[in-house]
């Protein structure tokens, strides 16, 4: 899978579709949350490759260290491999989790809107054209 395609997925989901976010029983986030919510990187994972060892364990932005939080990271990027995503972009999927994960539950699909364009931006990554967003966006050439 490419970056783009991962981005898209995100997109269509929670800024075209209004998809919900994934939050845990105590307000966390999680790859599987409540009433079949999922996060930015659990929805690139399909329920076949699913374990519920990665609750709780973000997608790593440096290389895992060697402890049990490490070992469960570890299990996470060899499901991520084996879906197609390579080793570079493994700091895009970190990213790209971040952007669900810091997004306020009040005010969470323009939060989340904004940091995906941010996302786009840094990545080099087109943001697929509808007129459904959440907000304006205003590139700053007015």
């Amino acid at each position: 899978m490419t970056s783009q395609e991962a981005f898209d997925i995100n997109w269509n989901h929670f800024v075209v579709g209004k998809g919900k976010p994934s939050r845990n029983g105590r307000g966390g986030c999680a790859y599987r949350g409540e009433c079949g919510t999922k996060c930015g990187v659990g929805l690139l994972i399909p329920d076949d490759k699913y374990d519920t060892t990665f609750e709780g364990v973000s997608v790593p932005s440096v290389k895992p260290l060697d402890s049990s939080y490490g070992l469960q990271q570890r299990v996470l990027l060899r499901v991520l491999s084996e879906l197609g995503f390579a080793n570079d972009q493994i700091g895009f999927l970190s990213k790209l989790q971040e952007c669900h994960d810091c997004a306020s539950a009040s005010n969470f699909h323009t939060e989340i809107e904004l940091s995906l364009r941010d996302l786009a931006d840094r990545y080099g990554l087109t943001v697929p054209v509808n007129t459904e967003t959440v907000t304006e966006y205003r590139d700053g050439s007015d």
